[in-house]
């Protein structure tokens, strides 16, 4: 599989003209793990893959800056950064340390999606490209929810929340 890093300065330039973003910088989202610092394995990831290059990463910006406010409490939010080499390394890094690191072999290098994950085994539970409606990240989180038995989540709601 091949990837390519980042497109030429002069192809970022018109992006961000297009998509009416006065600074492409500020189009990178928070380092990964930064969101998730705090996991819980009774809820969900919610991992977000990004390149600043991305047109869809562009328009649905606003939306996850939605689902990051609506569910910072109900799951563990990640953004993994494609953007150059820099940035995938440093994603690289961050899914070793929050146990994703399978997860990111398998799907690394992939922008504009976002995937939902079973908080205990890391498995894909939704997969939502290009998606604009908050509601939908919403349901999707809900059912990864839904997943893991009530009674456990009792159990381990005394617990730290970096145990």
């Amino acid at each position: 599989m091949r990837f390519i890093s980042a497109p030429p300065n002069w192809l970022m330039a018109k992006i961000a003209k297009d998509f009416g973003i006065q600074d492409p910088s500020l189009a990178v989202p928070s380092p990964a793990g930064t969101e998730a610092e705090a996991r819980d394995p009774s809820r969900p990831f919610v991992v977000k893959m990004h390149a600043q290059w991305c047109p869809v990463c562009l328009l649905t910006k606003g939306t996850w800056a939605a689902v990051q406010q609506t569910h910072a409490g109900s799951a563990n939010l990640v953004v993994f950064d494609f953007t150059n080499e820099k940035t995938t390394e440093a994603s690289r890094a961050d899914a070793k340390r929050l146990g994703l690191e399978k997860f990111f072999d398998e799907n690394g290098g992939v922008s504009g999606v976002v995937y939902v994950l079973d908080g205990r085994t890391k498995e894909v539970r939704a997969e939502l490209v290009g998606e604009h409606n908050a509601a939908a990240y919403g349901r999707a989180i809900e059912a990864a929810n839904a997943a893991w038995p009530a009674w456990r989540k009792r159990a381990t709601s005394w617990l730290p929340s970096d145990w």
